[in-house]
């Protein structure tokens, strides 16, 4: 859900440009922000639980592969 989001605010953006007004463009960027941080809430809200049935070994190696911005996306 999280993929069809994004990709719906994506194609909503290149069929029908940013618009030209300043005021405008914020309000874009603001529903993008919020797309992204709805998306971060379902991630963590699965994360979670997960993370808490993971052996120790399996922590430390989530711990690297997320440890950057680059790896939640």
């Amino acid at each position: 859900s999280n993929a069809k989001a994004h990709q719906a605010m994506h194609e909503q953006m290149t069929k029908g440009g940013m618009p030209s007004a300043w005021p405008d463009r914020l309000a874009v960027q603001q529903k993008v922000l919020e797309t992204r941080l709805d998306a971060m809430k379902a991630i963590e809200a699965a994360a979670k639980p997960l993370y808490a049935v993971l052996t120790d070994d399996q922590k430390k190696a989530a711990d690297r592969l997320f440890a950057s911005p680059m790896g939640m996306m």
